[in-house]
């Protein structure tokens, strides 16, 4: 084989492994692509517990100030 066909295979074969790491890449985000939106989703839904639990400590704080005050 002469130089122009050794750099083709070289340029191929370098080609073929861009590919193979791109999908790697793609495969490795798919994967953590679910467990990411779990992840995001556990802590939207914890942020909303924290805030209702708020809300009800808020609530009855305000019902024990005004019965203690019309006691």
């Amino acid at each position: 084989m002469d130089k122009h066909g050794d750099g083709e295979v070289a340029q191929a074969v370098a080609e073929l492994e861009r590919e193979r790491v791109l999908q790697r890449q793609r495969q490795a985000d798919d994967a953590r692509g679910p467990s990411e939106a779990k992840q995001q989703l556990s802590a939207a839904v914890d942020e909303v517990r924290a805030d209702e639990r708020a809300r009800v400590n808020l609530v009855r704080r305000n019902s024990a100030t005004v019965d203690g005050e019309t006691d």
